[in-house]
């Protein structure tokens, strides 16, 4: 859904460099840090909580996702397929 959302936000000739961008974000926000946030929290609190706690931050985004997809364009398709023999 994410990935729709940034398709429809731009132009065609930004769309593979704003994915690119996409992809390095997520990487960067959240393969980097995650090892070392949940093996902190599994230090310093459970190993229970470290697990619980990725859950609440994925409901956390979806719900704020959810929230957005009040404020989104409408998807209109500008060339809409023609029925098959109808040239």
């Amino acid at each position: 859904p994410l990935n729709a959302a940034v398709i429809n936000a731009v132009g065609p000739h930004v769309r593979a460099m704003a994915l690119a961008v996409n992809i390095f974000i997520f990487h960067l926000l959240g393969d980097v840090p995650s090892a070392y946030m949940i093996g902190w929290m599994s230090d310093h609190y459970s190993l229970r909580l470290a697990f619980v706690a990725p859950v609440i931050a994925i409901c956390l985004s979806s719900a704020i996702l959810f929230y957005g997809m009040k404020f989104a364009p409408p998807v209109s398709t500008p060339n809409a397929a023609a029925p098959v023999g109808a040239h």
